[in-house]
């Protein structure tokens, strides 16, 4: 009998052990910006939808809104263990492009957001990549879909709003995608 004591007690002891372990992040800090340039007569604005922001500890904190130009709302947590692998597995992916948008001869009109993953490895490695979800790697659909479930999972603490205005002029200066063209001024006349 004493033997089987043993076994369990081992058997309990390794799988707990095994379930603790956890690869340590391959990220320093990583950025994911949903956006979209609201056009007026005369320029193009930004308007930021949500945005996350996560250290290398895994710790984040975002703004999203809740509707379209509505007052923005902060939060902090820790991403789980999911979100955490997929980092991993995805963005030491060093082959992925700049830009995954429509092609030109093929291109249809897109009217949703752009989003853009900016990030940089433990190994210095610094990437940006700006995307529309359909054009993309699976990788990065799925990498997507876990934050933005993330963004407006409830599990989080709210805090006072911070700054994004200096990573807005860094979308804005990116110029990987191109914003819609503006409105015509010319009034037809009949």
């Amino acid at each position: 009998m004493r033997p089987i004591y043993i076994l369990v007690f081992f058997l309990t002891f390794t799988s707990c052990k095994q379930a603790k372990q956890i690869d340590s992040f391959q990220i320093k800090n990583l950025k994911y910006t949903a956006y979209s340039f609201r056009m007026s007569l005369d320029s193009a604005e930004l308007y930021i939808a949500h945005y996350l922001e996560i250290n290398k500890s895994g710790r984040y904190i975002c703004m999203r809104h809740n509707s379209f130009n509505d007052k923005a709302q902060y939060f902090r947590g820790s991403i789980n263990d999911t979100i955490f692998s997929r980092i991993n597995s995805t963005l030491i992916e060093t082959t992925f492009k700049n830009t995954y948008y429509f092609k030109h001869p093929n291109s249809v009109l897109y009217c949703g957001f752009n989003y853009c993953l900016d990030y940089e490895t433990k190994t210095g490695i610094k990437k940006t990549i700006q995307f529309v979800p359909s054009q993309s790697p699976t990788q990065i659909k799925i990498l997507s879909a876990l934050f933005d479930t993330l963004i407006y999972s409830t599990n989080k603490t709210k805090i006072q709003p911070f700054q994004i205005d200096s990573y807005k002029n860094k979308i804005k200066s990116l110029n990987l995608m191109v914003p819609p063209a503006p409105t015509m001024r010319e009034q037809l006349k009949f």
